[in-house]
């Protein structure tokens, strides 16, 4: 089965298996310096993930995620669009991020709100094969759709949505 064009594999694909979901902004990327693009209206979501490239990591998450099981495929699923990926790419190697997969938006992605595009994004992981055993979001909304679908989720408080 292809994988969706939205994927990048960090080594080459991977064939199912246990993995873990891991959220970006919030989660393991310090967002909150970009988080007043959004406290106008209407929001400005082109400066706001424009702006990515300059957030810190969270230090005390990505410690939690290089202590995940080893054998666990990690996947970092993210509703950050697809026209950042190089910058992505560039923050994860920067900040020397251990990860298999990274699912943005892709192009045609935009008219979906984050919980429809990660609900999508769960199942086409489990039709791949993958057998998701823990989950990192830092929105509730999202933890609500990662347990719906059987994931058991932790939620990460950022502040990002008080």
């Amino acid at each position: 089965m292809t994988a969706p064009a939205n994927w990048t594999w960090a080594d080459g694909p991977i064939d199912g298996g246990n993995a873990a979901v891991i959220d970006v902004d919030g989660v393991i990327s310090d967002a909150w310096h970009r988080q007043h693009f959004l406290d106008r209206t209407p929001r400005d979501w082109r400066s706001f993930f424009a702006a990515c490239v300059d957030d810190e990591p969270i230090d005390s998450l990505l410690t939690l995620v290089r202590m995940l099981d080893p054998g666990l495929t990690r996947v970092l699923l993210t509703a950050r669009p697809h026209w950042v990926l190089t910058d992505t790419l560039d923050w994860l190697r920067r900040h020397g991020v251990d990860w298999h997969l990274l699912i943005l938006r892709g192009r045609g992605d935009g008219g979906l709100t984050s919980s429809q595009y990660k609900r999508r994004s769960l199942l086409e992981l489990a039709d791949h094969g993958f057998d998701l055993v823990v989950g990192l979001d830092d929105d509730i909304r999202n933890i609500e759709v990662l347990r719906d679908v059987g994931v058991p989720a932790v939620y990460i408080h950022s502040g990002y949505y008080d």
